[in-house]
């Protein structure tokens, strides 16, 4: 079960995220304005087009990933359909369930176990996080943000310290060892290298929806700052609490946005249009799940709560 110290730390945050969204509706709501904006952006159906098909790509890029890491007999697309259900499921409940409908569905074929299918979606949101971390460490760097390079060898090297100490510990396990050597063979040799760039191409693909909304409102945000805007902005949504993340989400892009040099009412502005944007796409994403793979509601709601359970267990 979660520390209390670390609840606490979660709650903290995301209180202070939320409190942030309200400060900036207070300061910054405009409704005329914000659907001012909307009917421009509704006027370039091209760069909605653009942002639909680069984002659907994203998520392509990230299911080829994940099937060449199960490396098993299954058809990509579970593993398309699999992101879209979750996608929907994190969009429509207050908490991020979407991981466990990603576990669940993939379980359901006959040459993957439950603890595979786990141990696969939690490594490949695990190189998510070190993706946009990346980018995001960069961005400040590249920003000058930050004063020296010193700050960055130092977390990297951390970072790896921690993850050789990991793999060691991991191999000592019983439980853990099966697990950790996949890691160790999914990321030797070429395929570790294609999977690697497979998801930084994902987030790369999918910061053009953020750069679509600004170039549509003749906003100034080049694509290097688009792109570190992005991956904060998904790497707020760890303290999702709300469905989509919604407040988490629009704080967070109003202030990158606005660290990137954008004005405050336009970065506030623009998150709730590129946020508006990808709520619609979830959903779309969603129904068209839905359709070519049906699962009834009570299967998801069974995977959730299996998963849930688990993770409490396993502390």
């Amino acid at each position: 079960m979660m520390s209390m110290g670390k609840r606490l730390l979660f709650f903290v945050c995301k209180l202070m995220l939320f409190v942030a969204f309200v400060g900036l509706c207070v300061f910054f709501l405009d409704l005329k304005a914000i659907n001012r904006q909307l009917l421009t952006l509704l006027h370039h159906p091209f760069t909605l087009a653009g942002m639909a098909l680069l984002y659907g790509m994203a998520f392509c890029l990230r299911a080829f990933a994940w099937k060449w890491y199960v490396n098993k007999d299954v058809a990509f697309s579970v593993f398309l359909y699999a992101q879209f259900y979750s996608l929907f499921i994190n969009h429509v409940l207050p908490v991020k369930a979407g991981d466990a409908v990603r576990i669940g569905l993939l379980a359901k074929e006959k040459d993957v176990q439950w603890d595979e299918s786990l141990h696969s979606v939690v490594v490949m949101r695990s190189l998510d996080l070190l993706v946009l971390a990346a980018y995001a460490g960069i961005g400040v760097f590249w920003m000058g943000l930050a004063y020296t390079w010193t700050t960055l060898f130092l977390v990297a090297g951390i970072g790896a310290a921690g993850l050789v100490v990991l793999l060691r510990w991991g191999m000592k396990k019983p439980l853990l060892k099966k697990h950790v050597q996949i890691v160790k063979t999914a990321f030797t040799g070429p395929k570790g290298w294609f999977i690697c760039a497979a998801i930084a191409a994902s987030w790369g693909l999918e910061a053009f929806v953020v750069l679509g909304v600004t170039n549509a409102l003749s906003i100034d945000l080049s694509v290097l700052k688009g792109l570190w805007v992005n991956s904060m902005t998904i790497a707020g949504q760890l303290f999702h609490f709300t469905p989509g993340g919604l407040g988490t989400y629009e704080s967070v892009m109003t202030f990158s946005l606005v660290t990137a040099g954008v004005g405050w009412q336009q970065a506030y502005e623009v998150a709730l249009l590129t946020h508006g944007w990808k709520f619609a796409f979830s959903y779309l994403a969603g129904l068209w799940a839905w359709i070519a793979l049906p699962i009834p509601w009570s299967e998801l709601r069974s995977w959730i709560s299996k998963n849930r359970n688990r993770g409490e267990s396993n502390g």
